[in-house]
């Protein structure tokens, strides 16, 4: 495969970091994960505000600012010089050059973009849905930010690999329902639709953006707050959502639900 990497195309087999690469050492950078579909890149400005975001506060500069039309050149780039065709998933990686210990000695930083293919649909059903025992969020500036310092959604995995599940819920300190281990969290009780709001510590994701969006033009009732998990046990339908997919589940614990999608099926 061929990557962007500060500026050059290069294939991974010469791609090499030291050892004191502060990635590696510190996890000292951010990472956005993008699904392009049917060449669509309206989602890269969402993502890039992300980033910038991240940069700013972790005060991490790249040598040029990206923007929609020059990120979508080296996306178009990496697509031809992989010979990929269909949908795509790309990675955005931006983290610090090395030197110092916990405090750095640069705010200069490396850029890696990498591209896959990618076939999932948008729209889809799984099984099993739980609640997260071993990991709570609390919310601080770094809620907003894609780490590369995953370790609490490491654990969590671990935790929803042991219970055979597909997808667990994340609490906050007070027990909350905040987010999902990889995504956002929408629920539909009756005729009201419910999804955690920011203070929990869940991600502002781009695709729950462009949903809370869609249902306000859509004049669909969407409330934004604080929910006990048993709030969830009510619910007749839950959705899960990521700049992947829209997921809904047969299951949350032992309680059936609605995956009736055809609500969605006009969301692009």
């Amino acid at each position: 495969m061929i990557h962007y990497f500060n500026g050059l195309y290069i294939p991974s087999d010469t791609l090499m970091f030291p050892a004191t690469d502060r990635a590696f050492q510190y996890g000292d950078g951010l990472f956005e994960s993008i699904v392009i579909r049917e060449q669509n890149f309206s989602l890269l400005p969402l993502h890039l505000n992300r980033l910038r975001h991240g940069a700013n506060l972790f005060q991490i500069t790249y040598k040029e600012e990206l923007n929609k039309r020059q990120l979508a050149e080296i996306i178009t780039e990496l697509t031809a010089k992989n010979r990929l065709t269909g949908d795509l998933r790309v990675k955005l990686m931006l983290w610090r050059k090395e030197g110092g210990l916990y405090t750095p000695e640069s705010r200069e930083g490396n850029l890696l973009i990498t591209v896959k293919d990618w076939s999932l649909p948008l729209l889809q059903v799984k099984e099993a849905l739980g609640i997260c025992e071993n990991v709570r969020l609390s919310r601080s500036p770094l809620s907003a930010c894609k780490l590369i310092s995953a370790a609490p959604y490491v654990l969590a995995s671990l935790e929803k690999k042991a219970k055979g599940a597909d997808e667990l819920v994340l609490t906050d300190a007070q027990g909350n329902v905040a987010e999902c281990i990889s995504s956002n969290l929408f629920w539909k009780t009756g005729s009201n639709w419910y999804t955690p709001g920011l203070e929990t510590g869940c991600l502002p994701g781009t695709m729950r953006q462009r949903l809370i969006e869609w249902m306000k033009i859509n004049k669909m009732c969407l409330k934004t707050g604080l929910y006990a998990p048993e709030q969830l046990k009510q619910a007749d339908c839950i959705v899960s959502t990521n700049t992947a997919s829209i997921c809904f589940y047969q299951y949350f614990l032992d309680k059936k639900l609605t995956t009736d999608h055809s609500l969605f099926d006009r969301f692009k």
